[in-house]
C-alpha cells in the first residue's frame, strides 16, 4: 500500500554526504503545478517533490466522505509517496491551493539509482523514515497526533474562551488509522494532554489549548 509522508527538506538531507545530496539531486526535475491541482492521489506514480514555492494540503479521504486535512505545507518542506515504507498515512492525496514550484524525484529515477546506487538508495530511504518518525516526549507517533489535530482545528475550529473549539470527536482508532500510530500509543497522548491540560474533550467537541507549537512540545 503506498504512503503518504511529509516533513522539513532540511531533515530529509540531514546525514546525508554530499556525494548523495548530489547523486539524488542530478535525477530530481524542476517543475510546476497550478492551483487546484491534485498530487499522489491512490494510483499516482510514486514519488519525492520538495517545495520551493507556493503551498498545498495534504488531504485524508475517509470511509464516510469527510476530508481532513493533515497538513499544510509551504516552501522548505518536502513530501511523496512510497510503498517502501513502513509508516505514512494510506488513501491521502496533497491538493495544490497556491501555484506549485519544486523538484521532483520520480518513481524512474528512484529505480535507476537503485540499479547504480544501493547506497544512496539506503540513505534516501532512512531519511525519509526518519522524517516520518517525529520523535516527541510521548514517543514518535505524538508529532504526527498533534499535527492532525492542530490542522483539524486550523480547519474547522472556532477560537473559545477555553482554547480552540473543534465540532466533532475523533475517535484514537480513526486517529490511529490516519497517522500510523496504534490505538494504544493515541490513548496514551490524549491523556497526558489532558492531564496537561492541553485538550480536553466534550461529547461532541474537542477543546485545544492555543499553543503555536504545537501538543507534543
Amino acid at each position: 500500500m503506498n504512503q503518504v509522508w511529509w516533513g522539513k527538506e532540511a531533515d530529509f538531507w540531514r546525514g546525508m554526504t554530499p556525494g548523495c545530496q548530489e547523486l539524488i539531486m542530478q535525477r530530481c526535475t524542476a517543475q510546476e503545478w497550478p492551483a487546484g491541482a491534485s498530487l499522489l492521489a491512490t494510483g499516482d506514480a510514486e514519488g519525492i517533490i520538495a517545495i520551493q514555492s507556493g503551498r498545498v494540503l495534504l488531504v485524508s479521504q475517509r470511509t464516510n466522505e469527510r476530508e481532513l486535512t493533515l497538513a499544510r505545507l509551504g516552501a522548505g518542506e518536502i513530501f511523496g509517496r512510497a510503498t517502501w515504507l513502513q509508516h505514512g498515512v494510506a488513501g491521502a492525496r496533497v491538493q495544490v491551493i497556491e501555484p506549485l514550484q519544486g523538484w521532483h524525484l520520480e518513481r524512474h529515477a528512484m529505480e535507476k539509482l537503485l540499479l547504480e546506487n544501493p547506497e544512496a538508495t539506503s540513505r534516501l530511504a532512512k531519511s525519509v523514515e526518519a522524517l516520518w518518525r517525529v520523535a516527541g516526549p510521548l514517543g514518535p507517533a505524538a508529532g504526527r497526533i498533534s499535527r492532525l489535530l492542530r490542522a483539524w482545528g486550523a480547519d474547522h475550529g472556532q477560537t473559545g474562551p477555553l482554547g480552540v473549539l473543534v465540532p466533532g470527536i475523533l475517535a484514537p482508532a480513526e486517529i490511529a488509522e490516519l497517522v500510523g500510530a496504534t490505538r494504544e500509543e493515541v490513548e496514551r497522548c490524549l491523556r497526558t494532554w489532558r492531564a496537561e491540560g492541553r485538550i480536553s474533550e466534550e461529547r461532541d467537541h474537542y477543546w485545544l489549548k492555543l499553543d503555536p507549537k504545537g501538543l507534543a512540545h
